[in-house]
């Protein structure tokens, strides 16, 4: 078992996370789904909409908020909101000093703000 398997914790659903392998490494996603015990189905309202989630392992996503969106909220959402909530999620990250790539990873930022 790796340190990444140890620390990462299993994504609820309606908790926004990050692929951490694969083509998509980076990228932010919405859990709209938990399938089973190791996968989960993900959506990020512009290249994954609600009509074709993608379908995740576990141990291949980091949850970077705790924070879950209410199921009523997750089931009435359209694309456009998905994306829009994951959008915020980083244009807050970055106010709060993280660095945000293009592909939605985000990490402390070594560079204090003036």
């Amino acid at each position: 078992m790796d340190k990444r398997t140890k620390t990462s914790k299993i994504p609820a659903l309606g908790q926004i996370v990050i692929s951490t392998m694969g083509h998509d490494r980076g990228r932010m996603y919405l859990v709209t789904k938990v399938i089973d015990h190791e996968f989960v189905e993900i959506v990020d309202g512009q290249y994954r909409k609600r009509k074709n989630p993608k379908k995740k392992r576990f141990k291949h996503l980091l949850v970077i908020k705790e924070e879950t969106l209410s199921l009523d909220k997750i089931e009435t959402h359209n694309d456009k909101e998905i994306a829009r909530t994951l959008l915020m999620f980083c244009k807050d990250k970055k106010d709060e000093g993280h660095k945000v790539t293009k592909g939605g990873d985000t990490t402390k930022s070594k560079v204090s703000k003036t």
